[in-house]
């Protein structure tokens, strides 16, 4: 199918580079255009992983978001990743909006990835907001 075509060609083109060489956005974006198409190329994903793991600070929240979503989406497990992110978002909750927070829960739930520490903070965050969120 032409979506899968196009997405390989660009997993083809990205293989040539560095990850590195791409900027936070660009690497959470792909990751979550990847998901909505279910199109996976495991050794890309895991290159692109360990980047966003080494470079976690320089995400703003809407890439953390996209990255661990798209992550449940296609099932990806990348426990050093997922770890990493649960133990680096309770410092940064208060800069999370309600979407962003909806969508890294949905995301570790989809990949089973349960980590006590981050959802004590999590539940400890949100209980204080519980009036302002929605039925997401």
């Amino acid at each position: 199918d032409l979506k899968n075509e196009v997405a390989s060609q660009l997993a083809d083109e990205l293989e040539k580079r560095r990850p590195r060489d791409l900027e936070p956005r660009e690497l959470a974006t792909i990751l979550w255009a990847w998901a909505k198409l279910r199109f996976v190329r495991s050794q890309l994903l895991r290159s692109f992983c360990a980047e966003v793991h080494d470079r976690m600070p320089e995400f703003n929240t809407r890439d953390i978001a996209n990255v661990v979503y798209g992550l449940g989406l296609l099932h990806a497990r990348d426990k050093r990743l997922l770890g990493a992110v649960c133990e680096h978002l309770p410092s940064r909750f208060a800069e999370f909006g309600r979407q962003e927070l909806s969508n890294i829960m949905y995301g570790l739930a989809l990949n089973r990835f349960s980590h006590t520490s981050f959802l004590d903070s999590a539940c400890g965050f949100l209980a204080g907001r519980v009036r302002h969120l929605n039925e997401q």
